[in-house]
């Protein structure tokens, strides 16, 4: 997926905050990346849902990252 310069610039233009909401939560596109199995790309699919989810429900939706560390 790529996004033009306009696009970028057009995200930065809020001068208030943007909660994140369910349907935003629901349209975390698929992205096929290099190297990766369509599994593989799922789980990352999945995982932005869960930082978005975990974002607008335990920080208010301010940006967050989620570590998973499996040894």
């Amino acid at each position: 997926m790529k996004y033009n310069k306009h696009e970028l610039e057009q995200a930065k233009k809020h001068n208030r905050k943007v909660y994140i909401t369910d349907i935003a939560v629901s349209k975390v596109s698929y992205i096929e990346y290099y190297g990766f199995t369509n599994e593989q790309n799922q789980i990352m699919q999945t995982l932005a849902k869960e930082v978005m989810l975990l974002s607008k429900n335990e920080n208010k939706s301010i940006e967050c990252s989620y570590n998973n560390v499996v040894i």
